[in-house]
């Protein structure tokens, strides 16, 4: 195979539709004597989106670096604008969960729809870890708790103040003032009275996405696959809440990424916890977003 990423047509069952050449966003490829084929000197163009064997009904194209067997017929969606409308705003944050695992092949089934997310550039940039051993959860939990008191106690006096405003910025070190550290004193604490968990919400599975600091939008794409994941647990019964407490930490903590395989390249940046529903919601709430300005 050359080390050039090209894409392939078979003359033999290309029929000139030439829907791979409208579809190709790198004008790859060019429909010559009623056959697609690449257009000479653009083959290094390709960056292996697959849009062009997704299209052919005939079977024709062909992607180096992109297994065939990865490409499967599309399915008819089973539902209409209506019934994506009232899934979506069926959807809740979960924080009450019952004390029962998440059987692996379900998590396995999570991530794989979370894994059809968008991305800035192929291939994908994000990985998950998937906690679910108690120890491990609960390990979290403590480096989670001591962190955030460790930072509340920094934050007390005028000195430690200004260093986190220094480092952090007038942005994040408000966010912080005003919202993280009033949130996680009030977690220790009531941790410390009661035992109850307002970290992780005492859940069976927690969720770490990652992305490969060297890859396009890997930012961007970890928050996409994170979304998806918690639409995909919906539809397959389990609550979900996205944790914004828990990237910071597991960032910082050399144990936590080496117990867990987190590479020096990998940047944590969105966690959810996963879990069977103790509750069940009976009603939905109307969202509208902020303004709509048609210009």
């Amino acid at each position: 195979m050359d080390d050039v990423l090209t894409t392939r047509t078979n003359p033999a069952r290309c029929n000139g539709c030439n829907a791979c050449v409208k579809v190709c966003p790198m004008l790859v490829l060019e429909l010559v004597d009623g056959l697609a084929r690449p257009v000479p000197g653009r083959e290094d163009k390709c960056f292996r989106c697959g849009h062009c064997v997704m299209v052919c009904a005939q079977d024709a194209m062909r992607v180096e670096g992109l297994e065939r067997s990865d490409f499967v017929e599309a399915q008819p969606w089973g539902f209409d604008a209506d019934a994506m409308g009232r899934f979506l705003q069926s959807r809740r944050s979960v924080r009450n969960f019952l004390d029962r695992p998440v059987d692996r092949a379900v998590l396995d089934r999570l991530l794989e729809m979370a894994a059809t997310a968008p991305m800035g550039w192929p291939p994908h940039t994000t990985s998950a870890v998937v906690v679910t051993e108690k120890t491990d959860i609960r390990r979290l939990l403590t480096v989670m708790r001591t962190g955030y008191a460790k930072m509340d106690r920094m934050t007390r006096n005028v000195i430690g103040r200004a260093m986190f405003r220094l480092i952090a910025g007038k942005d994040t070190w408000a966010m912080l003032r005003d919202y993280i550290l009033g949130l996680t004193r009030d977690a220790n604490d009531l941790f410390e009275r009661t035992g109850q968990d307002k970290y992780l919400y005492h859940a069976p599975a927690v969720i770490l996405f990652t992305g490969d600091r060297t890859g396009l939008s890997y930012d961007q794409n970890a928050v996409l696959v994170c979304q998806n994941a918690m639409l995909a647990a919906h539809a397959l019964g389990l609550g979900s809440t996205m944790i914004g407490l828990v990237p910071p930490i597991v960032e910082r903590s050399r144990a936590l990424r080496e117990r867990w395989g987190i590479g020096d390249n990998q940047v944590v940046l969105a966690a959810i916890v996963v879990g069977h529903p103790a509750v069940k919601f009976v009603r939905v709430q109307r969202r509208t977003l902020a303004t709509v300005r048609h210009v």
